[in-house]
């Protein structure tokens, strides 16, 4: 019996939804995870515009569409979120507390070399998570087959090593 493995996948841009959902399936036994598919609508999206350019924007749902639709094509069950947020790094965090999140996959939209290594948002989540946080870096996708986990000495070692076991035991990596 094993105790559900529960993942929150916060979406900002719908293409990144597909390959976040397929590493969070690599993590668990689907019919046994509860996965959360947020996306966070900061509220001066919305503030600024008038009706007819509020219209004209993709519905949230939408935003999750990918991933929902990718859900459907893999056999697995998503539950949407969609909230508006003032604080979408610490909307994430409550958000993942609530649902009793076990780890939190976020998916790296911006170039690495940039001004600031980690964004606002990530770093936020990284620093006040209660759930592990992962970053998935966008190359190539291929199933996972080796994975490399860096260990600096740190508390955080353990649980990448725990993230790469579940890869491992579940027979999809090496």
């Amino acid at each position: 019996d094993h105790k559900d493995y529960t993942i929150l996948l916060p979406i900002a841009l719908p293409s990144a939804g597909p390959d976040l959902l397929r590493l969070a399936a690599a993590l668990g036994s689907p019919a046994q995870q509860p996965i959360y598919g947020l996306h966070l609508i900061p509220s001066w999206d919305r503030s600024v515009l008038g009706p007819e350019e509020r219209a004209s924007l993709p519905s949230e749902v939408e935003m999750l569409r990918p991933m929902l639709n990718a859900a459907k094509w893999m056999g697995l069950t998503v539950r949407p979120l969609a909230i508006v947020s003032r604080n979408v790094g610490s909307d994430i965090v409550e958000i993942a507390h609530a649902k009793g999140a076990d780890l939190i996959l976020l998916g790296w939209n911006k170039p690495l070399g940039g001004e600031s290594v980690l964004s606002d948002t990530v770093r936020t989540v990284m620093t006040r998570a209660r759930a592990d946080v992962g970053i998935y870096v966008p190359r190539h996708f291929r199933p996972f087959s080796r994975v490399l986990v860096t260990c600096v000495g740190s508390a955080h070692d353990a649980a990448a090593l725990a993230v790469a076991q579940r890869l491992l035991a579940l027979g999809s990596a090496e």
